[in-house]
């Protein structure tokens, strides 16, 4: 299954602009483990991670870290940025 993306993350710059919400990075970290970890609780051994914002990308490091305490998962985290252009 496509899971929802996620609506917020960490954008403490862009704070100057009124109705920004952002998450201090301990809690969009600790959002993306309870999803792992739920992710994982029912069944799925292979997660594909799209990240779309590069103030998240503190989230790959928290992968490499949750995968060390789960054996038997796979996870791939990706930076939509890196992928190859198509035109």
């Amino acid at each position: 299954p496509v899971f929802p993306v996620m609506a917020y993350g960490i954008t403490p710059y862009f704070r100057a602009f009124p109705g920004t919400i952002t998450l201090r990075a301990q809690t969009y970290l600790s959002v993306v483990r309870d999803i792992l970890d739920s992710i994982r609780d029912h069944g799925f051994k292979r997660i594909l991670i799209v990240n779309g914002h590069g103030g998240n990308v503190p989230a790959q490091g928290l992968v490499g870290e949750w995968l060390a305490d789960h054996p038997g998962m796979r996870i791939k985290f990706h930076n939509w940025w890196s992928a190859p252009k198509v035109w």
